[in-house]
């Protein structure tokens, strides 16, 4: 409690809790009048210390409506711990808040350092600067025994609670409510002033004259001067909130009626720092512009729903629609275009010009049309619809791809083009394939082309194909990765597929002939007409056997009399005339003949005259032939002599056999051997045997080989993989009963075995081969084979 006691100077009355008021000095004995107090408990040096709490201002020194004047003030008031006045030295921070807990300070730190406490009481002066007028203020004390540091330090304070509201003194509170105040210097709840209401000066249109302070406006007034700058929101409230004027005295506005003397590097449109820019038209937005560096953007244009996400440098000129369907336009990779359309999607670097739905991958181009893909890098469609560059997941993908146009036409392939037309693929397997136009044509070959038409397939490697159901082979018609590479196939429009049967083939199937040097081919399949000679050069470089350079073929099986598979005509009347002529500069044959029916001649000549041949054959190649006969019928004969035939040279031959009646059943079979050259007419048999657990082995002959044979001769080899051991063999039983036996030292050992014999038939025992014979008759003094000794060989039996 606060008790009477007289003052110097000033004294300070505690009113109510945080209410105080000073009086000045009545003559020397001044006094405080006691009122009610304030016990505020607080933790103090572990001990419960109450405190009597006064805070006040100095009346009538602040003039009544200032904000957060500057004014000391006396502060005193009573402290005591654990119920016992206190004495001695402390510490105590004063600090103002605008709240009774929480809240943010107002002003700064109050600090007094070493405060003299005798008997419970201390007296303090203070700055009222955080006090403004009229609005809530409350104070906080810290205090500390002195510990001989700067109160600074807020090491060891405690904080008496609750906090102290500032409240009027009486007479202050009085002067802000004068009844009036005609010659106050400030009054900021007069009821008169200057003879006026207070609401007469709360109307500035009321203001004849004075100027208010520019630092008096808020930050919503707009000033008029020429360099007032404009914060905040600020709303025109005219109609529109519009400017009035043409603005032609304002500057650094972009004008909607046009601009005038414009510096492309200085005036823009835009933002200057780091942020996006949109355009809206009835208020949506219609061109957005993101900055990703200092020189790249994204922008996209068109339909609100079209999105170009974060991606760098990406484009979108217009189209796109959200409604009634989602066919927004989208990029989904960095510098990716779309010009226009909708429902495109376009990877990094992709472009699409328009159309509907087109897609594409990264590098990649789609010009229009509709439904249209270019997934694989560096690919273009150009139009159409429904055509696609890889199929979805197709792994590898076919890089630089091309479709002009059409419509549901697919490349698989790298490098694969198709120049436009329907449902035409080229697969997978294929690399730099193409189809130029058509329906429903395929390429599997690499490199393979079809030329157009329908139904074609160019499934080889090189090969092309074209017209209708024009097909070469792909490689799992012939099991060859390459198919029938390099093959060229023509068909006309006839009805079923044109197939090719192997690689490197010129395949024309054309029912209305085919003309060289006329249009009009007639019956011939193909008519070469021509008036240089030759009419027709064909030339062969063949190596194989059996190669032609000309092949005639009669395929009907009953052709008319004299029908030919090669017919020569000539009509001149010279006796040197040749219907055909046959030449032959190697070891080949001028004229060849051949015929597969049962009584057939692969070459006839017929002659009348005494002296005349029948055929003949001449041949100036070193290795040439004078006649070659081939039989390729299974009882043919090449050359059959029914008379005496002599050979003046070497007789060779492919097979040499003899072929006699069967010696156990001659009226019913024929027996044929290999012939070998040998002085004696003899036999051999072979073959591989392995021996049993024992070592032995039986070998079985021919069941005519006894009564062919005698003067038996064996040879047997042993087969060993083992290079450190021997093993041996030898015959234990010769022939008995077409069969003999064998034995090795080693058990399961394979024997290779051979036996002659010398041929002891009927023929044999009448016409045996003398090895050595005399010449006689025209042959003597004559040599057969006379270029064998250096000598010219012997002419032809008509040029004799």
């Amino acid at each position: 409690m606060l008790h009477e006691r007289p003052c110097s100077a000033a004294c300070v009355a505690v009113l109510s809790p945080g209410l105080f008021v000073v009086w000045p000095e009545r003559g020397t004995g001044g006094f405080v009048k006691p009122v009610s107090s304030v016990e505020v408990a607080m933790r103090f040096s572990s001990a419960r210390v109450l405190g009597v709490v006064g805070a006040g201002m100095l009346a009538g020194l602040a003039p009544a409506g200032f904000a957060g004047v500057s004014i000391p003030f006396t502060y005193q008031g009573e402290l005591s711990t654990a119920g016992t006045p206190a004495n001695g030295l402390y510490d105590m921070q004063f600090r103002f808040f605008d709240a009774l807990a929480g809240g943010a300070q107002q002003g700064s730190t109050l600090c007094v350092n070493n405060i003299n406490v005798v008997n419970g009481l201390f007296t303090v002066q203070l700055d009222s600067g955080a006090i403004a007028n009229d609005l809530p203020r409350y104070l906080q004390i810290d205090v500390r025994a002195d510990v001989a540091t700067p109160c600074t330090n807020v090491a060891g304070y405690s904080t008496l609670t609750p906090r102290t509201e500032i409240t009027d003194a009486p007479r202050a509170s009085f002067a802000r409510s004068a009844q009036s105040s005609d010659f106050a210097t400030s009054s900021g709840n007069a009821t008169q002033l200057n003879g006026q209401p207070g609401s007469f000066y709360s109307n500035a249109g009321n203001l004849s004259a004075g100027t208010i302070p520019a630092a008096r406006y808020g930050t919503t007034v707009v000033q008029t001067n020429t360099s007032n700058t404009i914060t905040g929101i600020n709303n025109f409230s005219n109609v529109g909130n519009t400017f009035f004027g043409n603005g032609s005295n304002l500057t650094g506005l972009w004008r909607t009626a046009g601009n005038a003397g414009t510096n492309a590097a200085t005036n823009f449109v835009g933002t200057t720092d780091n942020v996006g820019f949109t355009i809206r038209a009835n208020n949506v937005p219609a061109i957005r512009i993101t900055p990703f560096s200092t020189d790249t953007h994204t922008i996209v244009m068109g339909s609100s729903s079209n999105s170009a996400g974060a991606f760098v440098g990406a484009t979108i000129g217009g189209g796109g629609s959200e409604f009634p369907l989602d066919e927004r336009n989208q990029v989904t990779g960095d510098f990716g275009t779309i010009a226009g359309g909708l429902g495109h999607t376009v990877a990094s670097s992709g472009f699409v010009g328009g159309g509907f739905q087109n897609r594409t991958g990264s590098w990649s181009v789609a010009t229009g049309g509709s439904s249209n893909w270019a997934f694989g890098q560096y690919s273009s469609v150009g139009g159409g619809i429904n055509n696609r560059i890889q199929s979805p997941n197709l792994n590898p993908p076919p890089n630089s791809a091309t479709i002009a146009g059409g419509n549901n036409n697919e490349v698989q392939g790298t490098s694969g083009a198709i120049g436009g037309g329907s449902q035409n693929i080229i697969e997978q397997a294929s690399s730099f394939g193409t189809i130029v136009g058509g329906a429903n044509n395929r390429v599997v070959g690499t490199n393979a082309t079809v030329l157009g038409g329908t139904g074609n397939i160019a499934g080889g490697d090189g090969s092309v194909a074209m017209g209708s159901s024009a097909r070469v082979r792909t490689p799992t018609d012939t099991g060859d990765a390459d198919g029938d590479e390099g093959t060229l196939v023509f068909a006309d429009a006839t009805t079923g597929a044109f197939t090719s049967t192997g690689p490197n083939q010129f395949l024309i199937r054309a029912s209305g002939g085919v003309g060289i040097g006329t249009n009009n081919p007639g019956l011939a399949p193909l008519r070469v007409v021509g008036s240089t000679s030759p009419t027709t050069w064909v030339e062969s470089s063949a190596t194989t056997g059996n190669a032609a350079a000309v092949l005639g073929v009669m395929t009907s099986t009953t052709p008319g009399s004299f029908s030919a598979g090669v017919r020569g005509v000539n009509n001149g009347t010279g006796g040197q005339g040749v219907g055909v002529y046959g030449s032959q500069a190697g070891n080949g044959f001028g004229v060849y003949g051949t015929a597969t029916g049962s009584n057939g001649a692969g070459v006839y000549g017929s002659v009348n005259g005494a002296t005349a041949t029948g055929v003949f054959g001449g041949s100036g190649g070193i290795n040439g032939y004078g006649v070659y006969g081939l039989a390729s019928g299974a009882n043919g004969w090449a050359g059959y002599f029914a008379g005496r035939a002599t050979v003046t040279g070497a007789f060779s031959a492919a097979s040499k056999a003899f072929r006699i009646d069967h010696p156990l059943d001659p009226a019913n079979k024929e027996l044929w051997h290999s012939c070998i050259e040998s002085p004696d007419m003899m036999t051999m048999y072979n073959g591989n045997v392995v021996t049993d657990d024992a070592g032995y082995a039986t070998i079985e002959l021919p069941s005519y080989f006894e009564a062919l044979n005698v003067d038996y001769k064996y040879q047997l080899t042993v087969i060993d993989s083992d290079p450190d051991s021997w093993t041996l063999a030898k015959v234990t039983q010769e022939i008995a009963n077409n069969a003999f036996t064998i034995r090795t030292s080693k058990p399961s050992t394979k024997v290779s075995w051979q036996v002659s014999g010398v041929r002891n038939d009927a023929f044999a025992q009448k016409f045996r081969i003398v090895p050595e014979q005399d010449k006689s008759g025209e042959a003597r003094g004559k040599l057969i084979s006379p270029e064998a000794f250096g000598l010219p060989a012997n002419p032809p039996p008509l040029l004799q």
